[in-house]
Parts: structure tokens; C-alpha cells; sequence
């Protein structure tokens, strides 16, 4: 990771924050286990992200442009 911020922010589908820090909180699973998908290996419906429903997940510091998609880091 080539950032020093590790911190995300997970909307739902109003904008309501559900949560604010590192990707690696133990809050992060509990708030998003709710949406995982039952697929194993990525699939259509949940866009190969493992998440399913009306939330995002973002990075606070930077954007996707180099290459650290959050969604690899929540899932490992």
C-alpha cells in the first residue's frame, strides 16, 4: 500500500455514514456482513466486489487510480 491513511468510509444508499477508520476494524465485518454475498469467488451480482446492497466503500485518503481497490483489502 502506497498510502499512509488506511481509513474508509462506509455510506449507505442516503449518505448516513456507518462507519469512519481503518479498513482493518474489527467494526468493518460486523457492519458489512449483513451485505456479503453468498458467492465464494465474485459474481455478476455482486459486481465481484463479495458485497451486495445499497452502501459504499471508499477510501478517505485517495482514490482507486492506484491500483488499491478497497474492496481487496476488507475482503483479506
Amino acid at each position: 500500500m502506497s498510502f499512509k491513511d488506511k481509513s474508509i468510509k462506509i455510506t449507505d444508499w442516503v449518505g448516513r455514514i456507518l462507519f469512519i477508520g481503518d479498513y482493518d476494524d474489527e467494526q468493518v465485518d460486523i457492519i458489512l456482513d449483513a451485505n456479503r454475498c453468498e458467492c465464494e469467488d465474485g459474481c455478476d451480482e455482486c459486481d465481484n466486489t463479495g458485497y451486495i446492497g445499497d452502501f459504499s466503500v471508499e477510501w478517505i485518503d485517495h482514490d482507486d487510480k492506484d491500483g488499491c481497490n478497497v474492496y481487496e483489502y476488507i475482503n483479506y
